[in-house]
């Protein structure tokens, strides 16, 4: 299916490419494409200035020989008949049911986005004050590109490109994670794992609430914090999801090699317009994936890497805007737990089911690397602060790039099998969270379709929360006339909502 990967010992799979073959380029591509479009928020010389740089830096960080990758076209159309599959039973596209609680909120941001000048502005009609208008600050990266053609198209338009630009993503996603593997049983494996990969979600929430339903929502049996199964993300939240996965995938292939020094600059301009916490999550990965001994000059080559640096700062300091107004605090403060001890003990209970029992296991079956080591200490350590408006989003999403370490470090084990007390958990452990997993295309399949709503940002946070006082969160919005790089984004009335 695949050509033979060059051997690198440094590996964590054991494989990675000498350089960016066309498959590489594209998520590189897939990733950085939406940035291009973000350049258009800002007044004319800052918007060339960005995508002169971000062009010119993006061509020579993938410019260069390719080496071949002999792909069988059946391989590729049925990997894309998978991505069409779970992508269609996500509800995306509102072809089956969709998460009305997220996706009313969703639909809104890709509304606005494709009826309203970028950035978006708004007024909060209560009080006429200057003080109460609002820009959409938000990862808007995943949207951009539908919303591009339903600026063109229409609405509906706009529906069906999000659908096809996701089905896009998750083909990468899934090409990109079984070439990680030399054969072919491993990479049928990898399709099968990290389609239905999660923690013990059901088993949880079985323990607290009893047997649950089909379709039932199990990821907050622990009531504080979830780590979402793959599923899951891809219903929920596709615009975390796409890039902790396809980012995360690229950094393990060329895992300490030159091709990720190069093009790190790349991915960190790229990955916080889509996910400032998947952001967070993979820093540690990128810091060490890279070899800076030896690479350091490569990253910070003044063509491929120094011109990201204003593109990145822009970047961050749109995200920046009042961010600091988003509810944060330690989880222990949390009300819900009546002491330290109490909290420690939940914690500890939540590590074991959701990823410690696992990696108990692959320890007895595998050589444990860094990426591997990484994965746990993060996912022990996210949960313990917790950043989000109603629920500790840090943990939530910043745990996706570890969890698809652990997910892919279950396919080589998987693929030897073994009579042994550690294979035999691997297996249960994995089909326990497979159970959990399914609820989601179960749900879509069980639960009526609606159609998307056509509602602004502000009309749809009502339908979401009824009599909510402020539907202009910081989440999604910044307070106009604060400090930072306003003054560089266009300036626009408030639109007609």
């Amino acid at each position: 299916m695949l050509s033979a990967p060059t051997q690198n010992p440094h590996h964590p799979a054991g494989a990675a490419p000498l350089g960016l073959d066309w498959l590489d380029r594209s998520v590189c591509l897939y990733l950085i494409a939406p940035l291009f479009l973000f350049c258009a928020w800002f007044i004319t010389p800052v918007t060339l200035a960005l995508l002169a740089l971000a062009l010119c830096g993006t061509f020579f960080a993938l410019r260069g020989p390719a080496p071949k990758l002999r792909l069988a076209w059946y391989w590729l159309l049925g990997v894309a008949a998978l991505a069409l599959l779970e992508t269609t039973l996500s509800g995306i596209g509102h072809f089956f049911y969709t998460n009305f609680f997220d996706w009313v909120i969703r639909d809104a941001v890709l509304r606005d986005l494709s009826v309203a000048p970028w950035p978006p502005t708004y007024f909060d009609h209560s009080v006429h004050t200057e003080e109460l208008i609002f820009i959409l600050r938000a990862a808007v990266s995943y949207y951009l590109p539908a919303a591009l053609v339903g600026n063109w198209f229409g609405n509906n338009a706009a529906n069906y490109a999000l659908f096809v630009w996701t089905v896009l993503g998750m083909t990468l996603t899934l090409l990109s994670a079984c070439r990680i593997f030399p054969t072919r049983t491993q990479k049928v494996l990898c399709l099968l794992v990290f389609s239905f990969f999660g923690g013990l979600d059901w088993v949880g929430f079985s323990w607290r609430y009893g047997i649950p339903p089909l379709g039932q929502v199990l990821g907050w049996w622990s009531s504080y914090v979830q780590y979402s199964p793959n599923s899951t993300l891809l219903c929920w939240v596709p615009h975390h999801a796409l890039p902790g996965w396809l980012a995360t995938i690229f950094v393990l292939r060329h895992w300490r090699q030159p091709t990720l020094a190069r093009t790190l600059p790349l991915l960190a301009a790229a990955v916080p317009l889509w996910s400032p916490l998947v952001a967070i999550g993979i820093l540690p990965f990128f810091l060490l994936g890279v070899n800076w001994p030896r690479d350091y000059k490569i990253t910070f080559d003044k063509k491929s890497g120094l011109v990201f640096i204003p593109v990145g700062l822009i970047v961050l300091g749109y995200l920046g805007l009042d961010a600091g107004a988003v509810y944060h605090r330690w989880e222990w403060n949390d009300p819900f737990f009546t002491s330290t001890g109490m909290f420690i003990r939940w914690h500890l209970r939540f590590c074991l089911m959701e990823f410690g029992l696992l990696a108990l296991a692959l320890s007895q079956l595998r050589r444990l690397d860094t990426p591997f080591y990484l994965s746990l200490l993060l996912l022990f350590l996210l949960p313990l602060f917790y950043y989000g408006p109603m629920c500790n989003d840090l943990a939530l999403r910043g745990s996706i790039p570890s969890l698809t370490v652990l997910a892919l470090a279950c396919v080589a084990p998987l693929s030897k099998p073994r009579k042994s007390a550690a294979y035999g958990a691997l297996l249960i452990l994995l089909l326990l969270g497979a159970i959990g997993a399914v609820q989601e295309p179960i749900r879509s399949l069980i639960q009526p379709r609606w159609i998307p709503l056509n509602l602004s940002y502000p009309q749809a946070a009502f339908v979401q929360i009824p009599g909510i006082e402020n539907p202009y969160h910081p989440s999604y919005f910044a307070r106009k006339n604060t400090h930072g790089i306003q003054p560089l984004l266009r300036q626009h009335p408030p639109f007609n909502q």
